[in-house]
């Protein structure tokens, strides 16, 4: 059973460690480049950030609805807090600008243990510059750590079926105890690895003990991770009642509309294609270039390059990492490699999964590296190379200015794309000043933003935080304040319950609000994301009421 994973044993360079500083140093930039200047402003932000404040401070409880996922990335951002000294706006951004960094560099691990050196570097300089790893990345959103701990979940399972031992199994059990932990369904990393598993065993025509083994392996692996999982399920039993009625919610998110799901996430990520993208697939294919042996490149490669890089800038980075994507196939089928299958198997199983559930932007980033790591295999196997000892500067000369042309180009072609550096602090600049029209010490009930109750909890207030209803008004004899946004105009109960007290509330005030671009891409398809960006409107506008009991109500729900 061993030996299919054997291209990771070339020595490392120092040019390839040259090459590879240089990529990260890309990557961290991007992901950390003026990131004072944004804010979380998602629903789902809002709720790591309280459950991450609960895990900080023993006196605040997680947030109710903490079940929408797992507790690992909220306990991960605690850690962050405690050695912050408290919470702040922009700490769970700062984390998940170095979980994408870290990303890069376990994308080039993977990539380098599976397909060789050449795979690697250029698998982790086109992520490095993913203009929609980068935008995940400077979020607050769970995503960016599954992407990260899911990639190793499914590196862990295959290592542990090459060579079967059961503390290789316990160790990928654990790994995928962390994907699982992070996001529901991270135990498909183990459904990845065996489908692509079958394939391959049936090409190397497997003798009965060889099955064996690898059952073995994959059932260690199996209880190892639900192990792991155990104790957050037993958790949401005992906060819920049962496990299904924890989980209720999330099924609400299943959808039926599979062909328009799959067409709004591919729309969704031609929305992220900018300047960065355009240009990753040349800059992925100089530094691959650079690794050794010397470099002497023939014309047929200079030829390539110019190619991709007219390509990739005038129709889209992304478009030409599907296109080379979907060429990769055969070559990867024709393979006799275990890695291969996976990622075969990665790719199919993700693209026939993701447009099951609601089409939310962030949904496909492991599709994304299964993407990446396909598209730095096949420029590896494709890439003509001399095997020359001579390197004449012209040569690095010529590559870097097709590169530079490139970028140029890219900026004039991609200069309206929504920037992923724009200033977006609209909603703790709307908590400040909604803040100073709050009475010291009076409660405010905010529904549907728990984003806004954070930051409003930061600025002192005792901001009440969720999907709370408007009927839970209804009965209260105390005098309070009430924040509406975009949930309360979009749902229908919402709206209902706001015009059954109307008269007991009294506007004070309307606060515009112009959404990062995960959260706008929640409710607009792309197209429309980029006229709101064009000429926003008030659809995502906060509005504060002061609530006064008492006051008859004029009409039933």
């Amino acid at each position: 059973m061993t030996g299919f994973l054997t291209n990771g044993r070339e020595p490392f360079s120092r040019r390839e460690w040259t090459v590879l500083a240089a990529i990260l140093l890309v990557a961290f930039t991007a992901r950390t480049w003026r990131l004072d200047t944004t804010s979380m402003d998602h629903y789902d932000e809002g709720v790591y950030a309280f459950s991450a404040w609960g895990l900080s401070d023993a006196a605040r409880p997680l947030h109710p609805e903490q079940r929408n996922s797992p507790i690992l990335h909220p306990w991960v951002t605690s850690l962050a807090f405690r050695l912050n000294g408290g919470p702040s706006d922009t700490l769970m951004l700062r984390v998940n600008a170095v979980l994408g960094t870290l990303t890069v560099l376990a994308l080039w691990l993977v990539a380098r243990r599976w397909f060789g050196p050449g795979a690697a570097v250029g698998a982790a300089a086109m992520l490095a510059a993913n203009d929609y790893h980068i935008a995940l990345s400077r979020s607050g959103l769970t995503d960016v750590l599954f992407a990260l701990v899911f990639l190793l979940a499914i590196a862990a399972v295959a290592a542990a079926i090459e060579k079967p031992h059961v503390f290789r199994a316990v160790v990928a059990g654990l790994v995928v105890g962390l994907a699982w932990n992070t996001k529901y369904h991270g135990w498909l990393s183990v459904v990845i690895v065996t489908s692509g598993l079958v394939p391959f065993a049936i090409g190397r025509r497997w003798a009965a003990a060889d099955y064996g083994k690898a059952i073995r392996q994959l059932a260690i692996i199996t209880v190892v991770a639900m192990a792991c999982y155990a104790p957050w399920a037993m958790y949401l039993i005992d906060a819920f009642g049962s496990y299904s009625e924890a989980t209720k919610y999330q099924m609400t998110f299943l959808s039926r509309e599979w062909p328009s799901n799959f067409v709004r996430q591919a729309g969704q990520q031609l929305y992220f294609d900018g300047v960065l993208t355009r240009v990753s697939l040349p800059a992925a294919i100089v530094a691959m270039a650079f690794l050794p042996p010397a470099w002497s490149p023939s014309m047929a490669w200079f030829g390539m390059l110019a190619a991709t890089s007219i390509v990739s800038v005038l129709a889209g980075g992304t478009p030409l990492v599907w296109l080379i994507t979907a060429a990769a196939i055969p070559q990867l089928m024709r393979t006799r490699q275990l890695t291969a299958w996976i990622v075969l198997a990665w790719g199919a199983i993700l693209i026939v999964l993701t447009p099951v559930y609601e089409p939310f932007a962030r949904l496909v980033v492991p599709f994304v590296l299964a993407c990446t790591l396909a598209s730095g295999y096949a420029l590896s196997c494709w890439l003509p190379r001399s095997t020359s000892r001579s390197s004449p500067a012209w040569h690095r000369a010529a590559a870097l200015g097709v590169v530079a042309v490139a970028v140029v180009g890219a900026v004039l072609v991609a200069r309206d794309s929504p920037s992923r550096w724009r200033e977006t602090r609209s909603l703790p600049n709307a908590a400040t000043a909604i803040a100073s029209l709050v009475e010291p010490g009076a409660p405010v009930l905010v529904i549907g933003e728990a984003a806004l109750a954070f930051h409003l909890e930061l600025a002192g207030l005792k901001a009440m935080k969720g999907f709370e209803n408007f009927e839970l008004l209804a009965e209260e004899a105390r005098e309070q304040y009430v924040v509406t946004g975009y949930y309360t105009k979009g749902a229908p109960s919402l709206r209902a319950g706001r015009e059954r007290l109307a008269p007991r509330l009294k506007e004070l005030g309307r606060f515009d609000f112009t959404p990062t671009d995960f959260r706008i891409l929640d409710s607009l398809r792309p197209a429309a994301a980029r006229a709101f960006l064009d000429a926003p409107d008030d659809r995502y506008q906060l509005t504060l009421y002061r609530y006064t009991p008492g006051v008859p109500l004029t009409s039933q729900p």
